[in-house]
């Protein structure tokens, strides 16, 4: 049995994951945009940081590069921002950093054609 939720039942549950959806998409695309910026920021100093030092770095100006970009984003709802920057920061560390120790920063993964 679903409890009810303070959006509505079944609509609340569905505005949740809706929600989410977005945000996970709005920050991939963001990501798309920001990486090659944050990478080419990143890839001298991170020759001589240990893992947790390029965490750490890749951290603090990806929140910079996202921000960045997020003003220039006029089609995303501001209630969803915070969300949408978190997300795609998270997804930044994860994709900097492992092109730090890699040594090459990952491919951009394929688009499918409509």
């Amino acid at each position: 049995m679903l409890r009810r939720h303070p959006l509505g039942g079944v609509f609340g549950y569905f505005t949740l994951w809706r929600n989410a959806r977005l945000v996970e998409q709005a920050a991939s695309q963001i990501v798309d945009q920001c990486r090659d910026d944050l990478w080419q920021r990143m890839r001298q100093p991170a020759a001589t940081m240990s893992p947790p030092e390029i965490r750490g770095y890749v951290r603090a100006l990806a929140m910079g590069v996202v921000c960045e970009q997020l003003s220039r984003e006029n089609q995303l709802k501001p209630a969803l921002r915070g969300r949408v920057a978190e997300a795609a920061v998270d997804q930044l560390i994860g994709l900097v950093v492992h092109g730090a120790l890699s040594g090459a920063l990952p491919a951009k993964p394929a688009t499918m054609a409509a």
